[in-house]
């Protein structure tokens, strides 16, 4: 799969088939997870892969925005402890560079999958056994497996009313940035 058609067709997905996500697919996005940017390289993701059917309901009982019943959950996490002098602002960037890449990547294998953040995060520490004073905090869920529908695309602003040129409320012009429209530098 192309990226721009990975990036343009990935949906968040909330309904499931049945059928077991295998094995070598989630090591696969867990490999492309880990491949992701990260601040001074601190590399501050931990994964824990939750395919036990009391452990995925005990996760969705502290998870108001965990829905269907996904093959395999993926819960995030950001150790803190980490490079020390880096910023945990750095450090949680990372994490959405690496969620990012598991959802693009889920979508290019065929799977479907939602970021989830509406959740009490000390209720998922609490299930995936994460001890109480670890530097290491879950921040996200992503709930993975055969897509069961195919969501409609939700609408996006336009780029000129999420984008400046040069200085914020310089309105962003397509013909004065020297790029067009398919995103290659005009002559």
């Amino acid at each position: 799969m192309e990226v721009f058609e990975a990036i343009f067709g990935r949906r968040s997905v909330r309904k499931y088939e049945t059928r077991r996500v295998p094995d070598d697919l989630v090591e696969k996005l867990l490999e492309a997870a880990r491949w992701s940017p990260s601040g001074g390289n601190t590399q501050p993701w931990r994964f824990v892969v939750v395919r036990d059917e009391v452990t995925k309901k005990m996760l969705r009982a502290v998870s108001p925005g965990l829905s269907g019943k996904p093959s395999v959950i993926i819960v995030v996490c950001v150790d803190f402890g980490t490079k020390p002098d880096e910023t945990e602002t750095i450090k949680i960037l990372g994490i959405g560079a690496t969620v990012q890449n598991l959802l693009i990547a889920a979508h290019a294998l065929g799977l479907g999958a939602c970021w989830v953040g509406s959740t009490n995060w000390r209720g998922v520490k609490e299930t995936v056994g994460i001890p109480k004073h670890s530097l290491i905090d879950p921040v996200s869920l992503v709930s993975i497996g055969y897509p069961a529908e195919t969501p409609k695309p939700r609408a996006r602003q336009p780029v000129e009313e999420v984008t400046f040129f040069e200085r914020f409320e310089t309105a962003w012009n397509k013909s004065v940035s020297g790029v067009n429209i398919n995103g290659n530098l005009q002559n």
